[in-house]
């Protein structure tokens, strides 16, 4: 998923390794001006996520 803020574009993608964990990736670039690609980061973000099934 892609979002554009007023000086960031944040870039979120999830990566499935089983029915209950995956791994997270965000990074976010400066925001460049209309028309040219994302280039510089500023901002990266990593993380594993376990699904916890909290019913009583």
């Amino acid at each position: 998923m892609t979002t554009h803020y007023t000086r960031v574009v944040s870039v979120d993608s999830i990566t499935l390794i089983n029915p209950d964990l995956r791994i997270r990736r965000i990074l976010n670039y400066a925001r460049p001006e209309a028309g040219q690609p994302l280039e510089t980061v500023v901002l990266a973000g990593f993380g594993v996520e376990q699904k916890v099934d909290i019913s009583p």
